[in-house]
């Protein structure tokens, strides 16, 4: 990809899974430094843990996955401050009581996501996760009893397309 011109800025890999000597010599061609995961981890534990430093309204928060609903998917960089903001302008929209349930079935990544357990934490409400598989999404549901199940558009056009 970056001799293609794409992902120009990438420096390394981190790999959890054995890499071919091929892939190795190109990547060295692109000035791309393949490490595995083990060897992050025995890097961690090697000297001593790093400072804390307490993180600013501006800091980053996350690099934060879009569905792509009007476009493409992409990468948006949040601060701590987005998310904290954006939770708490939704408090007065969605008054819910201490101790409610929350599902949580976005992936991770999801900005959405990423607000609603903001949102959840700061309400003090309770996060049911659900199981993983999204064809049992009703099933988890059933069993979390969510008071609030959030969502996005990309699901709702695709259960419109099922209807």
């Amino acid at each position: 990809m970056k001799k293609e011109g794409l992902a120009a800025f990438l420096r390394a890999l981190v790999v959890t899974s054995e890499v071919t000597t091929e892939l190795r010599e190109e990547a060295k061609a692109q000035n791309i430094l393949i490490v595995t995961f083990d060897y992050v981890m025995e890097q961690g534990d090697a000297g001593s843990p790093p400072s804390f430093e307490t993180p600013t309204k501006n800091d980053t928060y996350i690099l934060s996955y879009t569905s792509g609903t009007t476009g493409d998917s992409k990468g948006v960089k949040l601060s701590n401050n987005n998310i904290v903001m954006a939770a708490r302008t939704s408090l007065s929209r969605l008054p819910m009581r201490e101790n409610e349930c929350v599902i949580s079935y976005l992936p991770y990544t999801h900005s959405f996501e990423q607000i609603l357990m903001a949102f959840a934490l700061i309400q003090k409400l309770r996060i049911g996760f659900f199981s993983g598989d999204p064809t049992r999404l009703v099933e988890d549901c059933s069993v979390l009893k969510p008071d609030f199940f959030p969502s996005v558009p990309r699901l709702y056009n695709k259960i419109y397309s099922k209807i």
